[in-house]
């Protein structure tokens, strides 16, 4: 099926979610809703790694002959048909960030190509990331700020809101995707928890909370993660759909 049709579909299916939000395992609280969310949201079969990556950059997250870093909103334009998608985006300084990092997780498939976790992702800014929880950086304390291709180690006198900022401790998105990254994160650690580092997430879990509640799921995630579910056994992330969660 094409995938700008599958788009229309979903824009569609969207409008009427953004209408009235779903209500996911109501009545449910802790371990039952847990096992709820994993019976119903937990794919088990992804496209393996490659094919997923080249997925999410062709299919997924280009828009308008464009792909966007998540946290500095770099673009580089991607052909529909001719080049390898990986390969040109890797040569243009793109590549692939898992938003729970691969070092603090065990074991292979399905958790390395579920793509609810996986984002393009500008490569300098990939690495200064790192296996760092995310965080509330203080503006005097940052050691690099991200915005576009461009870094910079002073505070930046406009803009601010669109850098991501990175020290040594923690790393900080740029303001409008928190709460994406909130959410791919609760995805994760619910689906995965059993392979996940505990400490990882309860060192950053409070924070996590506070960007999901103040920055909510716009038309754009919610179109991005049914998307990512008809490659995914029709699975969304669930705290996209209910942000009671």
């Amino acid at each position: 099926m094409d995938a700008m049709y599958i788009r229309y579909i979903i824009v569609f299916l969207t409008s009427s979610l953004l209408l009235g939000r779903e209500t996911i395992g109501a009545g449910l609280y802790e371990d039952e809703l847990i096992s709820y969310l994993r019976e119903n949201y937990k794919t088990s079969a992804t496209l393996g790694y490659t094919n997923a990556r080249d997925t999410m950059y062709l299919r997924i997250d280009r828009i308008d002959g464009q792909v966007k870093g998540v946290y500095t909103n770099y673009a580089v334009d991607l052909p529909d048909t001719g080049v390898d998608p990986s390969t040109h985006l890797y040569e243009n300084g793109m590549n692939c960030e898992h938003v729970w990092p691969q070092s603090l997780y065990e074991g292979g498939e399905p958790i390395k190509s579920d793509m609810h976790a996986l984002r393009p992702c500008k490569d300098n800014v990939n690495s200064s990331r790192g296996n760092k929880p995310f965080g509330e950086n203080p503006d005097s304390q940052t050691d690099t700020w991200f915005w576009l291709s461009q870094s910079q180690t002073s505070i930046p006198t406009s803009n601010i809101d669109e850098y991501s900022e990175s020290e040594t401790a923690y790393f900080e998105p740029r303001e409008d995707r928190k709460g994406d990254i909130a959410r791919t994160m609760f995805y994760f650690y619910t689906m995965y928890s059993e392979m996940a580092d505990d400490d990882f997430f309860e060192e950053q879990k409070e924070v996590l909370k506070t960007w999901h509640e103040l920055d909510s799921a716009d038309e754009e995630e919610i179109i991005r993660t049914w998307q990512i579910a008809f490659y995914q056994q029709n699975k969304p992330n669930p705290f996209i759909l209910d942000e009671t969660l």
